[in-house]
């Protein structure tokens, strides 16, 4: 399956949904532990847990594979969900007036970053799906 920018995309904007299901999931589990009760399916809260806790992870990588100015624009525009106008102000809190960044500037920053997301997890798959593995 090709990453697409719009799976990217998606993915980036649920991040925090993904954080908080993920620690209730947890406290429910742990609840399990605590006071045992019948009502909750803890297998299917388990496998969920597990999924969510991966799909964090990845996303987490992906945060990672980004240069501090291109994350900064994906956490706070994306992540956190601010618009355009509070992400520019906030850059330039962080850098300073001087470094600041046009709304344009910013909006051709997240662009590559999703970009470079895409090609980073699209060449992860290829190797992956490759029968004769070369590492560059």
């Amino acid at each position: 399956m090709q990453h697409t920018i719009l799976t990217i995309v998606e993915n980036l904007c649920e991040y925090r949904q993904v954080c908080a299901k993920a620690a209730i999931i947890g406290n429910m589990l742990q609840m399990q532990n605590d006071f045992p009760c019948g009502q909750y399916n803890y297998t299917a809260l388990k496998q969920q847990h597990t999924q969510l806790l991966h799909k964090k992870s990845i996303i987490d990588c992906w945060l990672q594979l980004l240069p501090d100015d291109e994350r900064f624009v994906i956490q706070t525009h994306m992540i956190q969900g601010l618009d355009w106008a509070k992400t520019q102000t906030e850059y330039d809190k962080v850098w300073g007036i001087m470094n600041g960044r046009s709304e344009r500037t910013l909006k051709r920053m997240q662009a590559k970053a999703i970009r470079r997301i895409a090609a980073c997890m699209n060449q992860i798959e290829a190797l992956a799906c490759s029968t004769d593995v070369e590492v560059k």
